[in-house]
């Protein structure tokens, strides 16, 4: 295979980086040693551009964008924070992070899974394979909420929680408010009540395994129900966008 010629342009961290992604069977160890070898040549820099260059290549929509927050998370900073810091040196494990999570991307995988987490409602909500992810239009529904109902619910329900992210925008909105919420995964529950501890809602969230249909109790009254159940038909899901 060629090796792509160095120009006078194109700093020798990209060129190392792209030898790198053109030996896909080369172990971790390999490529990890390889870029050990760069340090003093690799910026943060540099490393926004082999990711823009890998998205780009992949045809990621807002690939620039998509590029600084995957770096801006993996060095626990921010975009702006990224510009401030634009030459200085980057550790060899921190880019084969970085890389590994642009060709995730590149693979059409969620960004949202890729980072971790989404905001949802001022609210820092953990997502993972497995678990939808917070879309946009869910936050009109608590805009609604917030909108329509003069008083704070004594006590909600929010049915098929997911990550949780309604219960726990709730509880963070309405200080009085003590919400239960169900849902059939274990998978979910557990990411849920991560979510609802990270949002310091522990206290007035609970979280139960069950659906519609199996309510987990028998008889108790709220003053509000919610629920923002998946609404496409499972024959439909072969044919969406990977990405949702």
């Amino acid at each position: 295979m060629t090796t792509p010629q160095r120009s006078r342009h194109q700093p020798e961290g990209i060129v190392s980086t792209l030898r790198i992604r053109e030996t896909p069977r080369a172990n971790l160890t390999q490529r990890y040693t390889a870029l050990k070898t760069i340090t003093s040549t690799m910026t943060i820099g540099n490393t926004i551009r082999a990711t823009l260059t890998t998205l780009e290549n992949a045809q990621i929509e807002n690939a620039r964008a998509e590029a600084e927050w995957i770096a801006a998370n993996r060095l626990g900073t921010t975009r702006a924070g990224l510009h401030a810091a634009f030459n200085d040196a980057i550790d060899a494990s921190i880019c084969l992070d970085i890389d590994s999570d642009a060709r995730r991307r590149a693979s059409r995988e969620p960004l949202q899974y890729i980072l971790g987490d989404v905001e949802f409602c001022g609210c820092r909500i953990e997502v993972e394979p497995g678990v939808l992810i917070p879309r946009p239009e869910t936050e009109w529904i608590i805009d609604f909420l917030q909108n329509t109902i003069s008083s704070a619910p004594e006590r909600a329900l929010d049915i098929g929680t997911g990550s949780g992210a309604i219960a726990v925008a709730l509880a963070s909105h309405w200080d009085a408010a003590n919400i239960v919420a169900i849902d059939l995964a274990s998978a979910a529950l557990r990411i849920a009540r991560r979510n609802a501890k990270i949002n310091a809602v522990t206290d007035r969230t609970t979280f139960l395994r069950g659906d519609l249909h199996t309510l987990p109790f028998l008889d108790e009254n709220f003053d509000l129900i919610v629920s923002n159940p998946p609404y496409i038909r499972s024959a439909d899901i072969p044919e969406l966008d990977p990405e949702g």
